[in-house]
């Protein structure tokens, strides 16, 4: 992940913090405040691994905007796949939306 950043130079500014990425065990958001920034280290994320035979899967990446406005676009083509945009998901059992509030979680 340190390389994918690094070359990726994606991140989200909340004051002078950046953050970059949010992993737990194999699962791994990551966060860029530019769709062009974020395919990029899609692209960094799959080549680093794939020397030691890691890939990443692809059926279950998704690509979620949060804020206004939505995307026209459904998917995105990255590494000769697809990637689909989300209005949510689940990420390690809670339910994330794009309009960034926790009421989906709450109903859920």
């Amino acid at each position: 992940m340190k390389r994918t950043i690094h070359k990726g130079c994606c991140g989200c500014t909340l004051g002078e913090k950046v953050f970059t990425d949010l992993d737990f065990a194999d699962d791994i958001a990551l966060l860029a405040g530019m769709l062009e920034i974020l395919l990029l280290a899609l692209v960094v994320m799959n080549e680093e691994p794939a020397p030691l035979g890691l890939q990443i899967n692809w059926s279950k990446t998704k690509i979620q905007q949060i804020g206004n406005p939505p995307s026209t676009e459904n998917a995105v083509a990255v590494c000769n796949t697809n990637v689909k945009f989300v209005e949510s998901f689940v990420y390690l059992g809670s339910a994330q939306h794009r309009n960034g509030t926790s009421d989906t979680e709450i109903r859920r």
